[in-house]
């Protein structure tokens, strides 16, 4: 009749799960319902919504290209469409998918799990594994295709040693194997 409630020792770990909205996930013309993006958005949806029923610890969200996005958590357990108009701005400007900066994007969200008390740290990212400058970049401060993912290979060692697995879901390309 009474159950002494059990511990669970799963619950002291801290997500963090990223997605890549740059345009070779979009892909041309914006479609959102066949591109590597929309399987990534459902994904990312089951995914949130399976670790928040398994109470598992503390689950942090955010997109990126050139700018890193949070999605609240509550946005995320909705659906994969909210997650979609959270992140789209109603107008968007053509080159409104343009490159992405991992690095910057992984730093963030390892910044954001270094806040966290769980012992396991965890972050997933959903990619096609394709760093790329915005296209048109003609800014010598731009950096190149090159050097970002110079600068994402540099950074995920960095975040490893703090403690943080970094998992990429591959999606599309092998790209995401040389991470």
């Amino acid at each position: 009749v009474f159950q002494r409630p059990i511990k669970s020792q799963f619950k002291d770990y801290a997500f963090g799960i990223l997605l890549d909205m740059s345009g070779s996930m979009i892909g041309m013309g914006g479609d959102l319902t066949h591109s590597k993006f929309a399987y990534a958005l459902r994904a990312l949806h089951a995914l949130t919504v399976a670790l928040k029923n398994c109470a598992i610890g503390s689950i942090h969200l955010a997109a990126f290209n050139q700018v890193y996005r949070e999605i609240p958590l509550a946005v995320a357990l909705t659906s994969e469409r909210a997650i979609a108009l959270s992140l789209m701005p109603e107008s968007m400007a053509e080159d409104y998918f343009g490159g992405n900066h991992y690095h910057f994007a992984l730093r963030s969200m390892a910044k954001t799990l270094m806040q966290e008390r769980g012992k396991q740290k965890v972050m997933i990212v959903f990619s096609d594994g394709r760093p790329a400058c915005e296209p048109g970049c003609y800014n010598p401060a731009c950096d190149s295709t090159e050097m970002l993912s110079k600068k994402l290979q540099a950074e995920i060692p960095k975040i490893r040693r703090r403690g943080i697995q970094v998992l990429a879901l591959g999606l599309g390309y092998r790209e995401v194997t040389r991470y």
